[in-house]
């Protein structure tokens, strides 16, 4: 919010300043809706044919921005242990949702998923995405232990910074 005056010189006015952060977010929570993140705090790894898993707490902190970013490697995955098998209907991912930079390199991916994080069953498919900050990606509720972001092709390294994974709308 901004307060200004008006050019009388004697009125106050109030103007709405809308960032693009602000902006994407609200858009997020709109999509979101009264889905719940069951995701929030559960164990989280980054993962690749070259890399072991790599513990990856901030994947699930509710934090954004280039300071909580968690760098993949091409070909590589983003993976959330839920600790139990959930309901899972829909997976937020972010790589930017504070609009501090304005690229993003994961073009092509799938969201996998597994009761036992060995076995994946892809629920999703994403080819040529262009979203710079993120997605919100809906699938069939299915059940599942471990929800996994595959990325197929990026054209930088791929960056996330948060994982939301969500149930059925309340």
């Amino acid at each position: 919010n901004f307060l200004g005056i008006t050019s009388d010189g004697r009125t106050p006015l109030r103007l709405r300043v809308q960032t693009e952060a602000s902006r994407r977010q609200e858009e997020f929570r709109q999509l979101i809706g009264n889905r719940p993140n069951v995701a929030a705090g559960a164990r989280a790894f980054v993962s690749s044919a070259n890399q072991p898993d790599s513990s990856a707490p901030q994947l699930t902190d509710g934090r954004f921005g280039e300071d909580n970013q968690v760098v993949g490697l091409p070909g590589g995955c983003f993976v959330v242990d839920l600790g139990r098998p959930q309901t899972v209907a829909a997976l937020l991912w972010s790589r930017d949702r504070l609009c501090e930079l304005n690229y993003n390199g994961i073009t092509d991916y799938e969201i996998e998923v597994s009761d036992d994080g060995q076995q994946w069953k892809p629920v999703l498919q994403v080819r040529g995405n262009r979203e710079v900050w993120g997605r919100f990606d809906k699938f069939e509720p299915v059940t599942a232990r471990f929800v996994r972001l595959q990325v197929r092709t990026s054209s930088y390294e791929p960056v996330v910074d948060e994982v939301e994974v969500y149930g059925v709308a309340r």
